[in-house]
């Protein structure tokens, strides 16, 4: 079998491209480099070998890229650029975004949920839950009901010391905390997006986050 080594031209024209071309491209290139791969080499050990790894690359590639755009329930949210895609770290939030911090403080924690027609509870239980993960300040505690673009909303929101941790679990007090919340009605089942961390980051975050809420609304069906 004719060897490809790494300083072969052959090799940098036919598999090292990978290097240079963006993820979008690399699906493309797929066949591309499997008939360099039929024309160079006759053993079809490597040439399975080959493929196993550039089907790897690519998922490896896509899992890195940040979705612009996602879906939740019925709606469609546009994620803002500074806004950062996690991977989710339960199997029971559908999206979750990390919001930059302000002024050297640490960044936000954004998690959506939906649970399906009917289901996940009231609109004023699930309000009063998340408020009750707060010793709020004194009036800091606020539930509100709105339409934006078509969708009954309701925004909730608080101050005080949040006490993070899993329900049931033990519990981390994290002070100068901010809960900014909104509850999306729709047929389909409610969607819950709730935004926690310092006051400083999510205080700095209020007003784009009621617009990015406000896009999300208007696109539910």
């Amino acid at each position: 079998m004719r060897s490809l080594g790494f300083d072969s031209p052959k090799a940098h024209g036919c598999f090292f491209h990978a290097r240079e071309a963006d993820s979008a491209s690399m699906h493309k290139r797929l066949w591309a480099d499997l008939r360099c791969v039929d024309a160079d080499l006759t053993s079809m050990r490597m040439k399975r070998a080959l493929a196993v790894v550039w089907v790897f690359l690519i998922a490896f590639t896509l899992q890195g890229q940040e979705p612009s755009t996602f879906k939740v329930g019925a709606f469609d949210f546009q994620r803002p650029a500074d806004w950062e895609w996690i991977p989710v770290s339960s199997p029971m939030r559908k999206a979750q975004l990390k919001v930059p911090g302000k002024d050297g403080a640490a960044a936000g924690e954004l998690t959506f949920f939906h649970f399906g027609s009917g289901q996940g509870g009231d609109v004023q239980s699930n309000a009063q839950r998340w408020l009750g993960q707060f010793q709020s300040d004194e009036g800091a505690s606020k539930v509100e009901t709105k339409e934006m673009g078509g969708t009954k909303v309701t925004i909730v929101s608080t101050k005080g010391t949040f006490q993070s941790g899993m329900p049931g679990g033990a519990a981390t007090p994290m002070k100068q905390y901010q809960l900014l919340g909104a509850i999306l009605e729709n047929k389909d089942g409610a969607v819950f997006a709730k935004l926690t961390g310092p006051q400083a980051t999510v205080s700095a975050a209020e007003a784009k986050f009621l617009e990015f809420v406000g896009a999300a609304a208007a696109s539910g069906k």
